[in-house]
C-alpha cells in the first residue's frame, strides 16, 4: 500500500496551474519534483501539504483522505517547509523544540523531546547555536534549524520547497544527507522541489517531471534522459555516468 496517494487532482486559480496530477509515493523513498518555474511544483506541494484544497481529485495518506484528518493527526504524519520562512525571536533550541508541538502529551514536554532536539542540532552542526535568537541567524543557519525543526516532528511524509536554495555547497550536502539517511532509517517519505538536477539525481529515488501543470514523466533515474530534460527546460544537455550515477551538463547556447 502507498503511503501518498494523489488522485486526479486540478487546481487553479484565474487559470489552471494542475491538471490531472496522479502518482503514489511509498515510504522510504525520495522523490524530486524537477520543472522550472510556473511549472506548478510549490502549488502541488501546497495542495499535497493541505495548505490549499484541490479544485479536483483527492489526496490521501494511507487511504485516509487529508480533509478527513484532524489537525493534530496531519501535523504527526506530514511536515512541510515552505521556500520562505521568517526567522522569529525564539532561540534555535525552542524553535526546533516546537516540532515536538504534536506529540506532547497533556502539553508536558519529556525528556526523550528533549534527546530528538539534542541529537538534530549536533547532527546538523547547531549546538553551538542553541541559546542564539533564530533572527540573528543568516540565511543558510535559519534553512538547517526550519529543517531540523521538521524533522524533530518525527512525520510519515517531509515535503520540502527548495531546501537547500540558500546554502553553500557543504550545507547543501550536509542537510540532504542527513534528510536522505532519516528517509531511509526511519522509512519517511520525502518529496523535494529542487532546481539543480545534479543534486536530485545524487540523493532521490524517484524524479516527477511537471511541465506546464501536468506530470511529463515519473519514475526513477532512467527518466532522466536528454529527451525528458529537454522537453522539460527547453535546454540542450548530454548526460554522463560517474559511479553508476548520471550527470547533467547544460550544454552552452
Amino acid at each position: 500500500m502507498s503511503l501518498l496517494s494523489v488522485k486526479e487532482v486540478s487546481f487553479g486559480y484565474d487559470r489552471t496551474i494542475l491538471e490531472k496530477i496522479s502518482f503514489d509515493v511509498s515510504d522510504g523513498k525520495f522523490i524530486s519534483l524537477l520543472g522550472v518555474n510556473g511549472a506548478g511544483k510549490s502549488t502541488l506541494l501546497n495542495v499535497i501539504s493541505h495548505f490549499l484544497k484541490p479544485d479536483k481529485g483527492i489526496v490521501c495518506i494511507e487511504n485516509q483522505t487529508l480533509c478527513n484528518m484532524s489537525q493534530k493527526d496531519l501535523a504527526m504524519r506530514l511536515a512541510y517547509v515552505t521556500q520562505y520562512n521568517i526567522p522569529v525571536k525564539n532561540t534555535v533550541y525552542d524553535l526546533i523544540l516546537m516540532g515536538r508541538i504534536p506529540h506532547l502529551e497533556n502539553n508536558q514536554l519529556r525528556a526523550i523531546d528533549h534527546d530528538i532536539v539534542e541529537n538534530l542540532m549536533t547532527d546538523l552542526g547547531l549546538e553551538d547555536y542553541a541559546l542564539r535568537p533564530a533572527d540573528r541567524l543568516s540565511g543558510g543557519e535559519f534553512q538547517k534549524v526550519i529543517i531540523a525543526r521538521v524533522l524533530a516532528q518525527e512525520p510519515e511524509l517531509l515535503l520540502l520547497d527548495e531546501p537547500t536554495s540558500s546554502l553553500d555547497i557543504k550545507n547543501q550536502v550536509q542537510v540532504m544527507s542527513m534528510v536522505k539517511r532519516y528517509c531511509i532509517d526511519r522509512r519517511i517519505a520525502v518529496i523535494a522541489s529542487i532546481h539543480d538536477i545534479n543534486l536530485s539525481i545524487q540523493y532521490s529515488d524517484m524524479f516527477l517531471m511537471l511541465k506546464n501543470g501536468k506530470i511529463y514523466t515519473y519514475g526513477d533515474e532512467e527518466v532522466i534522459t536528454t529527451e525528458a530534460l529537454k522537453a522539460v527546460y527547453d535546454l540542450d544537455v548530454s548526460i554522463l555516468h560517474h559511479k553508476n550515477k548520471k550527470i547533467v551538463i547544460f550544454d552552452s547556447c
